[in-house]
């Protein structure tokens, strides 16, 4: 299952940070053989059920990958290298991978957060603000296990986006 979760600033009635991303990623799928890769800090916290090489902190940027993608060279890249392509080009990065994918990127310092999925919609990516921050889970299911999270619809958000 390809699949990532996450949060960044505070969430509120936490037991710690590394149960409560535990508890996020059964709901999110079987993790690879290899194990999910994790990756907890001060600001940011992270999974990708594919393994270690999907998630990777870079000095104050975190990312976090559900599956390696392709670069303009149709070559397969890590998280590392999407690190050094979104120093490189910032948002312009998206125009550069290719497949099915969604990611996360988080900058606290600049308190910024980068969502995406893939240009045709394939791998699903739901987020939600709890706290200061925004939590991500590729499956609601996955999202609603932190606290203050529920899986009801906002009229509002309806109205917005219609």
């Amino acid at each position: 299952m390809y699949a990532i979760c996450g949060w960044t600033g505070s969430v509120t009635d936490l037991r710690t940070p590394e149960s409560s991303l535990d508890a996020m990623l059964p709901a999110s799928g079987t993790p690879a053989a290899g194990g999910a890769g994790r990756i907890h800090g001060a600001e940011a916290h992270v999974a990708s059920l594919m393994g270690g090489d999907l998630v990777h902190r870079d000095g104050d940027l975190t990312l976090c990958l559900s599956e390696s993608v392709l670069d303009d060279r149709g070559e397969r890249i890590d998280a590392r290298a999407l690190a050094r392509l979104y120093r490189d080009h910032g948002d312009g990065l998206l125009g550069r991978i290719h497949g099915s994918f969604s990611l996360a990127i988080i900058e606290p310092a600049r308190r910024r957060v980068l969502l995406a999925v893939d240009r045709a919609g394939i791998r699903p990516l739901y987020c939600a603000r709890v706290g200061d921050g925004i939590a991500f889970a590729s499956r609601l299911g996955a999202l609603t296990r932190l606290p203050g999270i529920t899986a009801r619809i906002s009229d509002q958000a309806v109205f917005e986006y219609v």
